[in-house]
């Protein structure tokens, strides 16, 4: 037997004998089932991309109003608001702001709080040039009574008036969007990471605009772990501060 032959099958025993490392474990499948408001909308393909990168995850999405949301059904609540239910674990993820809009077309820049609370109250029905005079009717719109985006209008700057008979629905923000982007009279408000180019935002004097800014929650029942924290935390680092 040549020399080469021997060390070549020492060595082939050698590997033989070696223990392999084992590879880790495959984590095991969970569904994680997320309810989401309709001003959130626009997170849902950050949801499903971080649902992608989260090994083991079956997530499912699915709308329901705020004032609906409940964890008896799911497992994580995401909401546009500052309010939870008792005795849950909401953290933050992010923050939006409420902005007021109006089609391009139209020549106003800027409402002061008082006059915008009249077009939603319908004390006030027609646009007026910078020096006062009349222009064209307004048309108002607004959203259900159990979406996150009115109850924040309704709450603060319109302190639970009643809303104008004239005004409009939009389902949604997407809907609010292309309604306003439509109308040159029209005027609206949305989150305002929902804002395009085809609406304009205008500017609100005399009043606290951080009453609008709010955070994105995150509710759950307890502290979330495993496969639930990991995608969160990707979800959070989606959102642009």
């Amino acid at each position: 037997m040549s020399r080469v032959f021997i060390l070549a099958l020492v060595a082939g025993l050698i590997t033989g004998c070696t223990t392999q490392p084992s590879a880790d474990p495959a984590p095991t499948p969970m569904a994680v089932r997320v309810e989401i408001t309709s001003s959130l909308e626009w997170l849902r393909p950050d949801l499903a991309e971080c649902a992608q990168q989260t090994p083991g995850l079956t997530l499912s999405v699915r709308f329901n109003e705020v004032e609906a949301q409940s964890l008896e059904d799911s497992d994580v609540l995401l909401r546009w608001s500052n309010l939870a239910p008792a005795s849950v674990a909401p953290f933050e993820i992010g923050k939006d702001s409420l902005a007021v809009i109006v089609n391009p077309d139209n020549p106003v820049d800027t409402l002061d709080a008082s006059q915008l609370k009249d077009f939603f109250t319908g004390q006030a029905t027609v646009w007026t040039d910078p020096e006062g005079a009349p222009l064209d009717s307004v048309q108002t719109w607004v959203y259900p009574a159990g979406e996150d985006t009115q109850i924040l209008l309704t709450t603060t700057l319109l302190a639970d008036s009643p809303i104008a008979t004239t005004a409009r629905i939009a389902p949604n923000p997407a809907a609010m969007l292309e309604a306003v982007a439509a109308d040159p009279q029209a005027i609206g408000f949305l989150p305002a990471r929902w804002l395009d180019s085809t609406v304009r935002q205008i500017s609100i004097t005399g009043y606290a605009g951080d009453q609008w800014t709010l955070p994105i929650l995150a509710v759950t029942q307890s502290e979330p772990s495993g496969i639930t924290r990991d995608w969160l935390l990707c979800v959070q680092d989606q959102i642009e501060p």
